[in-house]
């Protein structure tokens, strides 16, 4: 009969996710170190990303080979406002409403429109024009152009 179970390096990854977003990640560095994995470093570079650490993460990033983490780093460093880079990491990890609502939060209607056109989203583009002054009747032409 033949044993299902999976190999060790498989067991790796679970105890290291639980780790990383429960206890503190960083005293997991050196187990990552020792275990070289993308997956760990990514995991790593998401763990730290969550707590504003960029240094950690642009480290994790370069390690993995990610390059689309490393340009988001860069920018997050031009950024001054927390909410701003939470924002974007929220984009990042593909949650975009919880993007959204931190643009609008931040007084930042126009990013959160950036973002929905971004998306193609061009009825939630229509009501984020809708909230409030300043739209051209040719921004409003054109969202209806891409609905229609």
């Amino acid at each position: 009969m033949a044993n299902h179970m999976p190999s060790q390096g498989a067991f790796t990854f679970y105890p290291c996710t639980t780790q990383l977003t429960l206890y503190f990640w960083w005293s997991y560095t050196q187990m990552i170190e020792d275990n070289s994995h993308p997956r760990l470093w990514r995991l790593q570079a998401d763990a730290s990303l969550k707590k504003l650490d960029l240094e950690t993460a642009e480290s994790s990033f370069v390690r993995c080979n990610n390059y689309p983490g490393i340009q988001l780093i860069k920018r997050l460093l031009t950024i001054q406002n927390d909410n701003l880079k939470m924002a974007e990491i929220s984009a990042f990890f593909g949650d975009f409403d919880n993007a959204e609502k931190l643009y609008i939060d931040a007084d930042r209607r126009d990013l959160a429109i950036k973002l929905r056109t971004t998306l193609c989203d061009w009825f939630r583009t229509v009501q984020l024009y809708r909230m409030g002054p300043g739209i051209s009747d040719q921004q409003m032409e054109q969202v209806w152009t891409e609905i229609f």
